[in-house]
């Protein structure tokens, strides 16, 4: 059951792509918009950062899910669970802390999505945490 349930939040990854571009845009918080660089180089380096920051944590999340009877074992695949979980708790602290005091206070779409990605990062922080610990 353990296993099954850190294989379904490494799938879960998969919602970074879709739920980025919807921050992205304006029906999210309109991101795009926001971050805008004055010369061609910082506009490239926020390419980087964007494709990077949302490349990473979706790979690193897939791997969980190809390998999650790993992650219950001592070694590295374990540590890489730990190291994730450990990300995820801490962009739940900004979500919660930081941006959400920042967060548009718009009835609607703006607030869900504000609610879901709070869900989604308790799931794949404190509740990965929790379930590596488990063994």
């Amino acid at each position: 059951m353990v296993p099954e349930l850190i294989r379904l939040i490494g799938w879960s990854h998969l919602l970074q792509p879709p739920l980025t571009l919807v921050l992205a845009g304006s029906g999210g918080v309109n991101l795009r918009a926001q971050l805008s660089a004055s010369t061609p180089l910082a506009r490239e380096v926020l390419a980087n950062m964007a494709v990077a920051s949302v490349l990473l944590p979706t790979t690193l999340g897939m791997l969980l899910a190809c390998y999650p009877t790993l992650v219950l074992q001592p070694g590295p695949a374990r540590a890489l669970g730990g190291l994730i979980s450990a990300f995820w708790c801490w962009r739940l602290y900004r979500q919660l802390f930081v941006l959400g005091p920042l967060w548009p206070r718009v009835p609607g779409r703006r607030s869900r999505l504000n609610m879901l990605l709070s869900l989604i990062f308790v799931v794949q922080g404190p509740a990965l945490g929790l379930l590596v610990c488990s063994r």
